[in-house]
C-alpha cells in the first residue's frame, strides 16, 4: 500500500502507511527498509539513518542497511558515519 500511494503522489499516505506496518510487526525488516527510504526521499536523513540502525540491529548479518547508511552518511558530510 505503502508503494501505490507514493506513486499516486502522496508520500504523507505512503509513509503513514510504513509507520502502521512498522508498529504492527516491529520487527519487519521490509518496513524498516521501506520507511528509511521514505524519510531519505522526504529529506528527513536523521530518521532514515535511526531506522536504518535498527533494521541492522534486527538482522545483524544483511548488510544492505549499513552500506545505505553509509551513502546517507556521505551525503550528510560524515564519512565515518
Amino acid at each position: 500500500r505503502s508503494e501505490s500511494e507514493e506513486k499516486a503522489g502522496r508520500p504523507e499516505r505512503a509513509r503513514a502507511s510504513a509507520e502502521v506496518l512498522l508498529r504492527l510487526a516491529p520487527g519487519s525488516v521490509r518496513g524498516h527498509d521501506r520507511l528509511a527510504c521514505l524519510h531519505y526521499r522526504s529529506g528527513e536523513l536523521d530518521r532514515a539513518a535511526d531506522l536504518l540502525s535498527s533494521w541492522h540491529h534486527l538482522a545483524p548479518s544483511d548488510h544492505w542497511p549499513l552500506v545505505r547508511k553509509a551513502v546517507l552518511e556521505q551525503e550528510r558530510g560524515n564519512p565515518l558515519g
